[in-house]
C-alpha cells in the first residue's frame, strides 16, 4: 500500500535518532542519577539542581495585563541552589506561552550550540526580570515572543509575560516551563537535559471596557512625509497634516481614555469635511486607557474630521462612546503631493453663444491623485486651451506655481469660437503635463437679455421662502419656456414662467446661500447668463439640536465628577446649541429670545454666562449643569434646551450619564503559593481596587507592616519594589509609606537563608478600609510538597502522579522528558503541532527517574515506560485516540524498518504496521484531560531478557483526522553485561 506522511515522518526519526546518545548524569529528585556515565563522550555532569518550582504572582488577570514567573531550581535539601552551575553546567529555563508574549530584556554572551534543540546555534541565553508594567513592553514586534530561554542566576529566575488586550479570555493562557541544564562535551557538543517540567493554566477576564470619554491627543505624520505636521497638543483640538498618497508608514493617533484601565478595540473614522467622499476606517487596540492606530495611505485631499469610538456591553446594554466633544474639532488635512502631473479645465457655463458673456474658465494643476496642487518646486506651465478636433481657435493660460492665472473668458469676442452652433470640445495641454479631460459645450445662437430686478439686487437680504421678482427678460420669444435661477452656492433652484406682460421672472429660495446666479431655460435654447443677486437669510427658528465640534447631532453629554468627588457637572458650550428655520437652514446671529437647560435631577443648579438667567445659542461662554454628589450613580437622566421664543415651542431633551463615585475599597496582594524555599525570590503583586475591583488610581498612601502574626521568626525579611522597568528599589523597611498612585506595585520578595515565618501586611493608615493585604510567608527546606505540577515528589501514588503528568515508578513520582510534537493534518501534510500541544515519554530503569535515552547495563534490569500526551488547550475535553507504535533490533543488528508495530487494546494486541494513517488501531480511546499519562508497559523483576534497542513513538488522534505525534523516539538501550 501506498507509503502515507507519517510513515515517512516515522521512518526518518527512527533512521536519524541517534540511537547510541546518552545524556550525562543527572540527579533526580530521589538522589539517584537520572542517566548514567556518558561513555561516549567521557562527561559527567556535576549539576546539584535536582528540581524546581514556579511560582506565579498572579494566574487570574484581566488582558491587557502582565504576570510575574519565579523560576527556582531546587537541591537535594529542597533550597535554591545557589551552587547549581559550579560544575560548569548552565541552568536554564525555557518558557513557552499561548496568547501571552516574553519581552526581551537583555541577552547574554552567546553560548556554544544551542540552548534549545531544534534551533540554531546562534542562540542566545536571555535575562529575565519581573516588572510592574500594564502596558505593551515594546512597540517592536520583535522584542515580543512566545517563547524564551532564560538563564538562572544563583538558582533564581525571572521573566513576566504580557498578555494584549485582544487576547481571547475564554482560551485562556498556559505557560510551559522547562527547567534545564546544559553542559558542553569534549567533541564541542551541548547537552540539554530537562530536570522540571511545568504547565500553568491563566485565567483571562476581558479587559476593563468602559473608556468614561475619549480623547483624540496626538497625530504624528509618517516617516517619510517631509511635508507632513505633527499636532501634540490637543487643547484646540488636534489639526495634523500629512501628504496624499504618503504610505502611512509611521503615521498615526494617539487615543486617551478618561478611563486609565481601559481596553479593547478602538474604531478610528476620518470623515471628510465636505461630505463628497467615503469615510475611512481603522482600528487599533487600547491597553490601559490608551491606544495608538496607524493611519492607511489617503490619496484624496483635503479635510477629514477624525472620531475614535469604542463599543462595549454594560448590564446588557451596548454602548457607545465618542471621542467628538462639544467645542474642540479633530482635523487631518490631507494636502496635495505639490508635484503637479496633469492638468484640469472647467467652465462656469453649459451653453454659450458665438459672441456675447462667454463663460469663465479655470485651468488647475492636479497631482497623480488627481488632487487640485499647487507647485510646490515653484515650477510655472503655459497651458493651451483649444478645441479637441485641432481647430485652431486658442486661448493661453500662463499659471504660476500656486495655479493661477489671468481671468480667462471663452466666447465674449469675435473669432473665439470656430463653430456657429453645435457642440464645441476644449482641453488644455502643456509640455510636461498630461492634458486635462475633454470639456463640451453647446453654441447657441439665441440668448436672453437678462436685468436684475431692485428686489433682487446685489446687497438685498431675502429671507428665505420669500417669493421675490428676481429679473427681468426682455426678450419676447420662448414666453412659454420656463427660466430657471440657480444659486451657484448652493446649486439650489427657483424655475418660473416669465410674466406675460412685464417679462419679469419670481424666484423663491430656501436655502441659505450668495450668488452669483446663473439664468438658463428649461428646454436649452438660449445661452447662459450669469448675474450677481442677492442673499438669502434664514427665517425665524423653529427649532434646535445640540451638535458637536463635527457637526454632528448629539443624543447623550458627558458629566464628569470634580477633581474631590463634591458634585458632578455638565459643561455645554453655548455655541453647540444650533438654531434652524423650517428649512433647516441655520440661524445665526442672536435671535429673538434666550435658550435655558432644565434637569430632572432634584438639587441641580444651573450657572449662566455672566450671572445671566438663560444665554444666547450665538455665544462663546458656558452652561455649566452642577448637580449634588448625591446624584452620583443615577445613570441616565434627562436634560432639556429650550429657546425662549415667541412661537418656538420645540425643545429637545438629551440625556447625560451620571456616574458613581469610585471609591478606595479594598486591598489585594497576590501570589501563587506563600511557602517557599531558601534563598528563593518571588514576586508579590499588590493592588488597591475600588469598588469594581479595578485599581484605583490616586494619592493613596499605603503603609509596609511587617510580622506581627502568630510564629514569625524571620524578623528582617528582603523586600524591594520593583520599577515598571524591572529595576529594582531601595530595601523596604518596616513601616514604610508607599505611594500608590496607579493603583498596584510589584515587590521582589527574598526568601533568605533560613527556614521560618515572615508576615507582610499592607495596611491603609487611614482606615478607610479596614482589612489589610495579608501574605505570610513560610520558608522552608523541604524538597516535597502538595502533589503539585511543581512538586512532583509529594503525589503519594501513581493515579495523583498521572493526574499532574509525572511518571511512578519504585513509589516516587517525577518528571516525563519532553520528546517535541510535530503535527500531521488529515491530507497528509506534515505540520506544527497545535499550540500548547505537548508529548513526553520516558524509560525507567530500576526505579530509577523516567529519562530517555535510557541505557540499561542488564538484560534483568526492570523497565517501566511512560508517555504523557499534552493536548492543546483547545482539545482538551474532545474524544481523541492514543497510538503507540514500536521497534526493536538486537545492538549487532542493522535498523530494519519494516518492522515497526502498533500496540492496541490498551497493550492487549500487538500488530505490524502497514504503512497507512487509516489502518493504525488506537491504543486508547478517550476524552482529552490535560494530562494523559499512559503506562505502556513494566516489565518488573523479569526485565525484557534480551539486549538489544527499542525504539517507541507515541501520538494522539482527533476526530477530524489531525494526528500529533512525537518529535523525538523513545530510544532505549540494553546492555548484556555478561558480553
Amino acid at each position: 500500500m501506498k507509503k502515507t506522511a507519517l510513515a515517512s515522518a516515522i521512518s526518518l526519526a527512527m533512521m536519524s535518532g541517534s540511537v547510541w546518545a546518552v545524556p550525562c548524569d543527572v540527579l533526580g529528585p530521589t538522589g539517584q542519577p537520572i542517566s548514567p556515565f556518558d561513555q561516549e563522550t567521557g562527561v559527567t555532569c556535576s549539576t546539584t539542581t535536582v528540581a524546581g518550582q514556579f511560582i506565579l504572582d498572579k494566574s487570574s488577570i484581566k488582558a491587557g495585563e502582565t504576570v510575574n514567573l519565579a523560576i527556582l531550581g531546587l537541591n537535594a535539601a529542597g533550597e535554591v541552589d545557589r551552587f547549581g552551575e559550579d560544575g560548569g553546567s548552565i541552568l536554564m529555563a525555557v518558557v513557552s506561552t499561548t496568547q501571552g508574549l516574553i519581552p526581551a530584556v537583555g541577552a547574554a554572551i552567546p553560548l556554544q550550540g544551542s540552548p534549545n534543540s531544534g534551533q540554531t546555534p546562534d542562540d542566545v541565553i536571555a535575562e529575565g526580570s519581573f516588572v510592574n508594567r500594564q502596558t505593551s513592553p515594546s512597540s517592536n514586534p520583535d522584542d515580543l515572543k512566545t517563547t524564551r530561554v532564560i538563564q538562572l542566576e544563583n538558582g533564581n529566575g525571572e521573566i513576566n509575560i504580557y498578555y494584549p488586550p485582544n487576547v481571547s479570555p475564554t482560551v485562556g493562557g498556559r505557560v510551559t516551563v522547562k527547567l534545564q541544564e546544559r553542559e558542553s562535551t569534549s567533541n564541542g557538543g551541548i547537552r540539554v537535559n530537562t530536570i522540571a517540567e511545568v504547565t500553568k493554566a491563566i485565567s483571562i477576564a476581558p479587559p476593563a471596557s468602559n473608556p468614561f470619554a475619549l480623547d483624540v491627543v496626538e497625530f504624528l505624520d509618517g516617516f517619510n512625509d517631509g511635508a507632513g505636521v505633527i499636532d501634540s497638543d490637543s487643547s484646540d483640538g488636534i489639526h495634523g497634516m500629512m501628504t496624499a498618497g504618503s504610505t502611512g508608514a509611521g503615521a498615526e493617533v494617539t487615543i486617551k481614555a478618561l478611563n486609565e484601565r481601559a481596553g479593547g478595540s478602538v474604531a478610528l473614522t476620518l470623515t471628510p469635511v465636505d461630505g463628497d467622499e467615503a469615510e475611512i476606517t481603522t482600528s487599533g487596540s487600547m491597553v490601559n486607557g490608551s491606544a495608538t492606530v496607524s493611519l492607511p495611505s489617503i490619496t484624496m485631499a483635503g479635510d477629514y474630521y477624525v472620531k475614535a469610538e469604542m463599543t462595549f456591553t454594560e448590564n446588557d446594554e451596548e454602548k457607545t462612546i465618542s471621542s467628538v466633544d462639544l467645542e474642540t474639532v479633530d482635523k487631518i488635512t490631507v494636502i496635495p503631493t505639490g508635484v503637479p502631473k496633469a492638468l484640469s479645465l472647467s467652465f462656469n457655463k453649459e451653453r454659450i453663444t458665438q459672441v456675447g458673456q462667454g463663460a469663465g474658465v479655470k485651468v488647475k494643476y492636479l497631482d497623480e491623485y488627481g488632487n487640485v496642487t499647487t507647485s510646490r518646486a515653484g515650477t510655472s506651465y503655459t497651458a493651451s486651451i483649444k478645441e479637441a478636433n485641432g481647430n485652431t481657435a486658442t486661448l493661453t493660460a500662463v499659471l504660476d506655481a500656486y495655479g493661477n492665472h489671468d481671468t480667462l473668458v471663452l466666447g465674449d469676442a469675435a473669432g473665439e469660437i470656430s463653430v456657429a452652433t453645435g457642440t464645441l470640445s476644449m482641453s488644455a495641454t502643456a509640455t510636461g503635463l498630461s492634458p486635462s479631460s475633454v470639456v463640451s459645450l453647446d453654441v447657441v445662437d439665441q440668448v436672453f437679455a437678462v436685468t436684475v430686478l431692485p428686489g433682487f439686487a446685489s446687497g438685498v437680504e431675502l429671507i428665505s421662502n420669500n417669493q421675490v421678482e428676481a429679473i427681468m427678460i426682455d426678450k419676447d420669444p420662448g414666453s412659454t419656456n420656463p427660466v430657471t435661477i440657480t444659486n451657484t452656492d448652493t446649486d439650489e433652484t427657483s424655475e418660473a414662467l416669465r410674466d406675460p406682460t412685464t417679462g419679469n421672472v419670481r424666484a423663491l429660495f430656501k436655502l441659505v446661500g450668495d450668488g452669483p446666479y446663473l439664468v438658463s431655460d428649461r428646454n436649452g435654447e438660449y445661452a447662459q447668463i450669469m448675474v450677481d443677486g442677492a442673499t438669502i437669510v434664514p427665517g425665524a427658528p423653529i427649532s434646535l439640536e445640540v451638535r458637536n465640534a463635527h457637526d454632528e447631532v448629539v443624543s447623550s453629554v458627558l458629566t464628569t465628577l470634580l477633581d474631590d468627588n463634591s458634585g458632578l457637572e455638565t459643561d455645554i458650550p453655548e455655541k453647540a446649541i444650533r438654531l434652524f428655520d423650517q428649512y433647516a437652514n441655520p440661524v445665526t446671529g442672536a435671535p429673538a429670545g434666550k435658550f435655558t437647560l432644565t434637569s430632572a435631577v432634584e438639587g441641580a443648579t444651573l450657572t449662566y454666562p455672566a450671572g445671566a438667567q438663560s444665554a444666547t445659542p450665538t455665544g462663546t461662554d458656558h452652561v455649566v449643569v452642577n448637580y449634588p454628589i448625591s446624584a452620583a450613580g443615577s445613570g441616565d437622566v434627562p436634560l432639556t434646551v429650550n429657546l425662549t421664543a415667541p412661537g418656538f415651542t420645540k425643545a429637545t431633551t438629551i440625556e447625560t450619564t451620571l456616574p458613581e463615585v469610585i471609591t478606595f475599597e479594598s486591598i489585594k496582594a497576590y501570589v501563587e503559593q506563600t511557602t517557599i524555599p531558601v534563598n528563593s525570590k518571588v514576586a508579590l503583586s499588590v493592588e488597591l481596587l475600588d469598588q469594581n475591583g479595578d485599581p484605583v488610581e490616586g494619592d493613596n498612601a499605603i503603609r509596609l507592616v511587617v510580622n506581627g502574626t502568630e510564629n514569625d521568626t524571620i524578623n528582617a525579611p528582603v523586600i524591594r519594589e520593583v520599577m515598571a522597568d524591572g529595576t529594582r528599589g531601595e530595601l523596604l523597611v518596616p513601616n514604610k509609606i508607599l505611594n500608590f498612585t496607579d493603583g498596584k506595585k510589584v515587590f521582589e520578595v527574598n526568601a533568605g537563608q533560613t527556614t521560618g515565618q515572615f508576615t507582610l501586611s499592607f495596611v491603609d493608615p487611614t482606615a478607610s478600609v479596614d482589612e489589610p493585604a495579608v501574605a505570610t510567608f513560610i520558608v522552608t527546606q523541604v524538597l516535597e510538597n502538595d502533589c503539585l505540577e511543581t512538586s512532583l515528589a509529594g503525589c503519594p501514588d501513581e493515579a495523583s502522579c498521572n493526574e499532574v503528568g509525572g511518571g511512578y515508578s519504585a513509589e516516587s513520582c517525577t518528571a516525563i522528558p519532553a520528546l517535541g510534537a510535530v503535527g500531521l493534518a488529515a491530507t497528509g501534510e506534515i505540520t506544527d503541532a497545535p499550540a500548547g500541544a505537548s508529548l513526553k515519554g520516558g524509560f525507567s530503569v530500576n526505579g530509577n527517574a523516567f529519562a530517555n535515552p535510557a541505557t540499561a547495563t542488564d538484560t534483568g534490569a526492570s523497565i517501566k515506560i511512560v508517555a504523557d500526551l499534552v493536548p492543546a488547550t483547545a482539545d482538551v475535553g474532545v474524544e481523541a485516540d492514543t497510538i503507540i507504535m514500536f521497534t526493536s533490533y538486537f545492538l549487532d543488528a542493522a535498523l530494519d524498518l519494516t518492522q515497526i508495530y502498533v500496540l492496541g487494546d490498551g497493550g492487549a494486541s500487538v500488530t505490524p504496521w502497514d504503512f497507512t494513517i487509516e489502518n493504525i488501531p488506537a491504543y486508547t480511546t478517550q476524552t482529552l484531560a490535560a494530562h494523559n499519562v499512559l503506562n505502556i508497559l513494566d516489565t518488573g523483576d523479569a526485565g525484557f531478557g534480551v539486549e538489544g534497542n527499542l525504539l517507541v513513538l507515541v501520538a494522539y488522534r482527533l476526530a477530524d483526522g489531525t494526528v500529533v505525534y512525537s518529535e523525538n523516539l523513545l530510544t532505549l538501550q540494553i546492555n548484556d553485561p555478561r558480553i
